[in-house]
């Protein structure tokens, strides 16, 4: 049943929002999901989903603690029919890997009025039966904005993307996200829904290129957070985030991306975070590898949390085999991750790397 919750309307009509606060569903309880509740309730009433009963009770849990770690004016529900009767605006903030399944299960229950906003980083994989004898190609792979095409085809949306860490954004500092949409109007409605004095909103036009950012930057991470497992500073740091948003643009040049996000916020502002923070899954578990531990003692020291970097990594390492595109980190933390190499004889052979030019987006040829 559904927590603080109105008497539902068995129709798709909107009532108005008490008071003149905008009304906001949220799909996806996770540490994000909330977080971003967080954010939202400043400005809006929000209505969260929760999968379960077991969510739900946790959820109840988080705004009745002292202090609570999610507010109590945040309206609990676990009926998605519910969720999207009553509101315009829904972010989906799910896992890449519930995303498709949600989507379809919900997908007769929009409507023409409907919006969405997600801020999934991640792809969807169809993986061939045989790598060895079918090769992972573009066709293969999904943004989650491609997937919201295939689902829900009728619906405008936008993709965020940014430095959102959950925690920190559940600490308050302060922080920004960028919004790319097609629909000019989205873009003007979510700002208007998202920015506060704490919270900036950028916009850009290039949605693939931004899904990217938030997929590519989680290989840098892990190698990040191997770096400062072994013991490296500022200058081994300084280079990797280089060459690492290098590469992160070239992969997403010669998948059709323009450079512009890959040098804003979801690109550069992002990687930064992402490499210099401990509250990154990518940065620790690169860091518990560092450790001498193998991938899956790094996963059981971290709970057994999904961590996208692993198969964003052996994601782009396919890609990067078959099309022939040079992605040196890519390589060696794939090796890293899949192979058992160890995170110092990975960085011996990045620094070993034949280099001469410093950064160049023009000569890969699309697929």
């Amino acid at each position: 049943m559904d927590s603080n919750l109105p008497s539902a309307n068995p129709t798709s009509a909107i009532p108005a929002p008490s008071g003149e606060r905008p009304r906001v569903g949220i799909i996806g309880a996770g540490s994000f999901g909330t977080a971003m509740a967080n954010r939202l309730i400043v400005k809006n009433e929000v209505w969260l989903h929760a999968r379960d009963e077991p969510s739900l009770q946790e959820l109840y849990g988080q705004q009745h603690a002292a202090p609570p770690t999610l507010s109590p004016e945040v309206v609990l529900l676990r009926e998605f029919k519910t969720l999207l009767a009553h509101c315009e605006f829904i972010f989906v903030l799910l896992p890449s890997q519930a995303f498709r399944s949600v989507l379809r299960e919900i997908a007769p229950l929009f409507e023409p009025h409907h919006r969405i906003i997600h801020g999934t980083k991640g792809l969807d994989i169809d993986w061939p039966e045989d790598l060895a004898r079918t090769p992972l190609t573009r066709a293969h792979i999904h943004t989650m904005s491609e997937v919201l095409q295939q689902e829900v085809p009728n619906t405008p949306f936008a993709a965020m993307a940014g430095p959102n860490i959950a925690h920190q954004l559940n600490e308050g500092h302060p922080a920004a996200t960028v919004l790319a949409s097609a629909d000019a109007t989205l873009l003007e409605k979510g700002r208007e829904l998202l920015q506060t004095d704490t919270f900036q909103v950028y916009f850009n036009d290039d949605v693939f290129g931004l899904e990217l950012c938030g997929v590519l930057k989680n290989t840098i991470a892990i190698a990040a957070g191997c770096l400062r497992g072994l013991g490296y500073a500022d200058n081994t740091r300084g280079l990797l985030i280089n060459r690492g948003l290098v590469e992160m643009a070239t992969l997403g040049e010669a998948m059709g991306a323009t450079l512009s996000p890959f040098l804003g916020l979801a690109g550069m502002g992002d990687l930064i975070a992402t490499c210099t923070s401990s509250d990154s899954r990518n940065h620790t578990l690169g860091y518990h590898l560092a450790q001498g531990n193998t991938r899956d003692e790094a996963l059981q020291l971290m709970g057994d949390t999904t961590v996208e970097g692993i198969r964003t990594t052996e994601v782009f390492y396919h890609l990067a085999q078959h099309y022939k595109w040079e992605a040196p980190i890519t390589r060696t933390i794939y090796q890293v991750l899949f192979d058992n190499l160890a995170p110092a004889q990975a960085l011996h052979l990045l620094m070993c790397t034949p280099c001469t030019t410093d950064a160049d987006f023009q000569h890969k040829e699309e697929v």
